[in-house]
């Protein structure tokens, strides 16, 4: 007997650096799966360059059950960002770094939803 429909899936990235190939000042990727319906399945999103080491954020939590709309994935990436502990350095501050990884992460989110809806 077959089990349950495995879950669309798709992936998204998103980084900005201040020239190609050099390191992200701040980055984002994500994993987003739906099920048939359209809702959120499982989400992870993961914030990089912005501190110490890549974070993994806990605000995609908030999008399971939930149909992953533009609104809602713009006020996950700043809830993600806000868990962030950002550092400041000679390439940028960590107001600078905390504002960028909420709109990286939602971009991410997103493609990562689009994704997820084509397959």
């Amino acid at each position: 007997m077959p089990g349950p429909p495995a879950p669309r899936t798709g992936h998204g990235f998103a980084e900005v650096a201040r020239r190609h190939g050099d390191f992200a000042l701040v980055g984002a990727c994500a994993v987003l799966g739906l099920d048939a319906a359209g809702d959120c399945r499982h989400a992870r999103l993961v914030i990089f360059g912005a501190g110490d080491g890549p974070h993994l954020a806990r605000a995609t939590a908030a999008l399971l059950g939930e149909r992953p709309a533009a609104a809602r994935l713009a006020e996950v990436g700043r809830a993600a960002a806000g868990e962030i502990d950002a550092r400041a350095d000679l390439h940028a501050t960590s107001e600078y770094r905390r504002r960028v990884a909420a709109g990286l992460a939602a971009r991410a989110l997103g493609h990562a939803a689009a994704r997820a809806e084509a397959t």
